[in-house]
């Protein structure tokens, strides 16, 4: 009901148009704004980024008045207290060496869901509340977040920081901290799920919650070509926002739901021509008639042939822009393309990006292992980063085995580096209630790479626990490094404008965006210790052959009553199947045999005689 409340907006709004002739559709929305921005951006591997973002803003006091803001979220959140969530559902991997850094803020293959909740962590209130929040999520978007409780949630306290606007007074009034601090405050969980996979189920809820979804840049995707796509990810940014930024401003609630893929190279044509229909499948054929603003930017690079009627220039990057919502009815269908001088030459030389993060797995056994991240800072300053690892309660970590250890790039390996570490958190596992945390605060120095490794234990899991592809093993979720990135990496490596509060139009209009920058590792698949599952099988295979052929005679010899034949019916009595097969050899050799030796004794008599 959720999603006909919203379309019955522009039901009567269209009635309203044809009748009158002179309404506009935006006086309807009251204070809600609606935005949407298509970037499309040529990679460092000549691939293509591709990325939309839907921004919906409304009053956070706006009761039960709902324009374009969807109410499932509204309603969700306001039930379990939720200040601020995200969530990104990613199939994929991005490459970091070949496509610069991740738009932000980045998602780990699989799911990702984090949230910042009122409560007090004292009497499991916020527990309670993050359950049901899974939940919530997990019936909207149709995934396996349910599996994320309790075994891969945390609470790290150093990696993720609150987006969105704060209320200073907060911090001015020690006596309010001290009261938020026993009764009422902000707690962070964290929960990621590798092994989700991405699919159609959970594309269509995610596209509902648009105020358009038959008009607009929504038209333009198509889950054909997106899955196609070497990477995509979609995701859900709810958080409140202040408009100018003062202590006593009215906050507002925002919520973006983004979509970025990376579309194949064409390596039979080696054509980097590009167009809406090619990446696509489709033009634009209407505009969004309730979007404030409507934006397609492509960013020019030095091969391209394209002219746009307007552009606009960030340091060294320029953009051509493109506003739908100013193009005229006759103007449609649109299909904005690109021509580029030169084709696609193999292979690509890439300047790897400057920060990085590696991670892969040990050992060859099902018992024993060791993880290892190499974290790369290719700049000629030091770089101070955030590395946080959540770890399944079922791999076992010896402590004492943790090293974190740095070399330079340009010598030869057995030469160290010093690297710092200034700050460690613990947080043991439980068995089937939480995971192991670890995070650390270190310093990469310059041009170095540094490692950071453990050795671990692989546990038996009961028979209960296992999936049905058990000897595919099991998926750990992929460490994270979290920094504030320096010039160096800011200017040569970001792939995107923006980030969870502006976007790359209001950058270029003179917005200021964060640099806190997250990058992730791989995703690790780790091979338990797999019981011998067809045992029962075959066990059951035996014992059911078994009672199969022992059922009969065992139910006639307990069932049927044995009664001794009198003389005279001997003869009537039908004979054992062993002694009827001995009486028949006995007449065949009698029949057979008797007569010939018969004769040869007669003819023996005559010749005697």
């Amino acid at each position: 009901m959720w999603m006909v409340y919203d379309g019955l907006i522009l039901f009567f709004a269209s009635l309203l148009l044809t009748s009158n002739g002179s309404v506009d559709l935006r006086t309807l929305k009251g204070n809600d704004t609606y935005t949407e921005e298509l970037l499309i951006k040529r990679l460092k591997s000549e691939h293509l980024l591709v990325q939309f973002r839907f921004v919906i803003t409304s009053d956070a006091k706006s009761g039960l008045d709902y324009a374009l803001f969807p109410r499932i979220i509204s309603e969700v959140v306001t039930k379990h207290h939720i200040q601020e969530f995200h969530l990104s559902l990613t199939q994929g991997f991005w490459r970091l060496n070949e496509w610069g850094v991740q738009p932000q803020p980045s998602s780990p293959s699989g799911a990702q869901l984090y949230a910042w909740i009122n409560g007090n962590e004292t009497n499991g209130l916020v527990d309670e509340r993050w359950s049901s929040f899974v939940n919530s999520m997990n019936g909207i978007f149709c995934t396996s977040l349910l599996d994320i409780l309790p075994t891969y949630t945390a609470a790290p306290q150093l990696s993720f920081l609150q987006m969105g606007y704060v209320h200073p007074k907060i911090f001015a009034s020690l006596i309010l901290v001290i009261c938020l601090f026993f009764f009422h405050y902000l707690i962070f969980r964290y929960g990621a799920l590798a092994s989700e996979t991405i699919c159609t189920e959970n594309f269509t809820p995610w596209r509902k919650l648009f105020p358009c979804k038959q008009t607009g840049l929504s038209t333009l995707l198509n889950p054909i070509k997106m899955y196609e796509s070497v990477f995509h990810s979609m995701s859900v940014h709810f958080l409140h926002v202040c408009e100018d930024g003062t202590a006593n401003c009215g906050r507002r609630r925002r919520l973006e739901l983004s979509l970025n893929f990376v579309s194949e190279l064409d390596l039979k044509s080696r054509s980097l021509d590009w167009s809406f229909r090619h990446i696509f499948g489709r033009r634009l054929d209407q505009n969004c008639a309730i979007a404030d603003r409507g934006i397609v930017l492509f960013e020019v690079d030095r091969k391209v042939m394209m002219k746009s009627a307007k552009q606009r220039k960030l340091g060294s990057r320029i953009f051509s822009l493109y506003n739908i919502s100013d193009y005229p009815l006759h103007a449609f269908p649109i299909d904005i393309s690109a021509k580029y001088e030169s084709r696609l030459e193999l292979p690509v030389d890439n300047i790897p990006t400057l920060v990085t993060i590696r991670t892969y797995v040990t050992g060859t056994d099902q018992q024993s292992g060791r993880l290892i991240s190499i974290l790369r800072n290719g700049q000629h300053i030091p770089q101070c980063v955030v590395y946080t690892h959540v770890v399944p309660w079922f791999i076992k970590i010896y402590y004492h085995t943790i090293r974190f250890t740095c070399h330079p790039l340009d010598v030869e390996q057995g030469q160290f580096l010093e690297g710092k570490v200034n700050k460690k958190i613990f947080v043991p596992a439980k068995d089937r209630q939480r995971p192991f945390l670890l995070e650390w605060n270190v310093t990469l120095p310059e041009n170095s790479f540094c490692e950071m490794s453990f050795e671990f234990d692989k546990a038996f899991l009961r028979v209960n626990e296992y999936p049905p592809d058990a000897s595919h093993g099991f998926y750990i979720p992929a460490p994270v490094i979290t920094f504030n990135a320096l010039a160096e990496l800011w200017k040569q490596n970001r792939t995107d404008l923006g980030d969870s509060f502006t976007t790359t139009y209001d950058q270029l209009l003179g917005a200021k965006s964060s640099r806190i920058i997250s990058m992730h590792g791989e995703v690790l698949l780790i091979l338990l210790p797999v019981p011998d599952f067809s045992m029962p099988f075959n066990v059951i295979c035996l014992v059911c052959t078994a009672i199969a052929m022992l059922f009969g005679p065992v139910h006639t010899l307990t069932t049927k009553m044995m009664i001794p034949l009198s003389e005279e019916d001997k003869d009537l009595a039908p004979l054992p199947p062993l002694r009827r097969f001995l009486l028949y050899i006995y007449e065949f050799i009698v029949r057979r045999f008797i007569p010939i030796f018969i004769r040869k004794s007669v003819v023996k008599k005559e010749k005697v005689s």
